[in-house]
């Protein structure tokens, strides 16, 4: 496949409100889809996906953790935010 500009037509309509249906439907065949970059990474590196669009992306987004109170946030629940958050500063998420 030549890289560079291309002309498609596109045809059907689809939506998903999570990125793993979205990350379904794309492993389906049924269009492209705006991925956090660890998610599709395995499935890129397999060969089941393939980058379309590289460099571009949406700015923001984030990562959150949800628990019933602020006040009392038990230790194993801190130690495993702490443990999430330094994987996440720390992996190699590269697709190359």
């Amino acid at each position: 496949m030549a890289a560079g500009p291309a002309d498609v037509e596109v045809s059907g309509r689809s939506s998903a409100n999570t990125v793993q249906a979205q990350m379904k439907a794309a492993l389906a065949s049924l269009g492209i889809c705006p991925l956090p970059v660890a998610l599709p990474a395995w499935s890129i590196r397999a060969g089941h996906l393939v980058e379309v669009m590289p460099g571009y992306g949406r700015a923001g987004g984030g990562f959150y953790v949800v628990h019933p109170s602020p006040r009392q946030v038990p230790r194993t629940v801190s130690a495993f935010v702490d443990l999430t958050v330094n994987y996440l500063l720390n992996a190699d998420l590269a697709i190359e």
